[in-house]
């Protein structure tokens, strides 16, 4: 099983072949491309202040009723770094509600004891939530409160992308700057360098990106505009897509192999071959009063627009939700947190209602509200 073959049995991995593991790959030691090495080292930045930043990666198995958590990565400082790996097995008696926080709570707490991290500078973070994402960056308005989501949702991850220093201008696939005071944050991920990472390109890359990060690959499948269901599994396999004039069809072309430069591979073709014409017939449309972190916003068209709801949040006493937006343009560019200009005392965040909803660089209808299919 690989899933679990490193947690059971004579291959168990332990702390100290963990902490190996890691310290090649900080070294840029492990066989992967630089751009795949790139991708992990900022998808991995947990926390981050003026004293450290911590990078590291979760995990959590089930096996036979007992529970596994791993907290492994590294803390890095001006004068060092430091390579730490926690792993803990719950007692049956263990409330299994705080499992998932209490792997970085111990992993801080020995981390503050051995003096490695200032113990006053993480007393000021509610939790250990890195300072570069759409969370930690884009404040509620007073009143308001951000959705509760699970750990491990869409919701979170979306609202979990890290985002660049704050004043960062927008970049095209060649390198140019987007100007226009379009946008209130840059989502810090890569686009690649071909005119391919356009609106519903940036919807599906991330819908995508998150199921391949949590290996649910049967899910990942888009259809071309000819309406051909391409799917990721088929791709893994090493089968590839055919293309001629309007007919497609797969034949086996290359060796099985799922890492992130055959998913990004896929993803290409995918951003080549289908778009909001497509993305628009695969999800099921939703009233916008039950809209939700996820959900998209699209006119399908040549052109046509696709904005996702990146983040949500309430105000208790008049039930109102409020959203963040985000969005990806043409040509191919960064992704980026929509300014709004129609609610002034909520800005950059959105209210929807009935009717007319008004982003920068396009209008929307608020029956143009779709959800991914589960």
């Amino acid at each position: 099983n690989i899933d679990m073959f490193w947690l059971r049995g004579e291959s168990r991995i332990t702390q100290v072949q963990q902490i190996d593991f890691l310290k090649k790959f900080y070294q840029s030691g492990l066989s992967i491309s630089e751009r795949t090495e790139t991708i992990m080292r900022r998808m991995m930045v947990i926390d981050r202040n003026e004293s450290y930043t911590i990078s590291g990666k979760t995990g959590w198995s089930i096996s036979d009723t007992i529970n596994n958590g791993w907290f492994v990565g590294y803390v890095e400082k001006e004068e060092n770094t430091w390579f730490f790996a926690t792993n803990i097995e719950p007692n049956p008696e263990f409330d299994m509600d705080s499992f998932s926080m209490i792997r970085k709570e111990l992993t801080y707490k020995a981390l503050e004891k051995l003096k490695v991290i200032n113990p006053q500078i993480t007393a000021k973070q509610a939790q250990p939530l890195a300072k570069n994402t759409i969370q930690s960056r884009i404040p509620t308005p007073a009143g308001y409160s951000r959705t509760n989501e699970s750990a491990h949702s869409f919701q979170t991850y979306l609202r979990s992308l890290p985002v660049k220093p704050p004043n960062s201008k927008v970049k095209y696939y060649n390198g140019d700057t987007k100007y226009g005071d379009v946008y209130e944050a840059v989502v810090d991920l890569p686009i690649g360098d071909e005119d391919l990472h356009q609106c519903a390109d940036a919807v599906m890359r991330l819908r995508a990106e998150y199921l391949w990060m949590n290996k649910d690959f049967d899910k990942i499948h888009f259809n071309f505009t000819n309406g051909h269901k391409v799917e990721y599994s088929e791709w893994m396999q090493g089968n590839r897509m055919n293309i001629k004039g309007n007919k497609t069809w797969w034949t086996t072309q290359a060796e099985p192999s799922n890492n992130y430069d055959d998913f990004w591979e896929y993803m290409e073709l995918i951003f080549m071959y289908a778009g909001t014409a497509s993305l628009e017939k695969e999800l099921k449309s939703i009233p916008i009063d039950e809209a939700d972190i996820g959900d998209v916003l699209i006119k399908g068209g040549f052109p046509g627009h696709a904005v996702i709801i990146v983040d949500k949040a309430t105000k208790g006493d008049i039930g109102e939700s409020i959203y963040l937006l985000a969005q990806s343009y043409m040509p191919a560019q960064e992704i980026q947190i929509l300014k709004n200009y129609s609610h002034p005392d909520i800005r950059p965040w959105y209210r929807f209602g009935e009717g007319q909803i008004y982003t920068p660089e396009w209008e929307f209808s608020s029956d143009d509200l779709k959800r991914f299919p589960e």
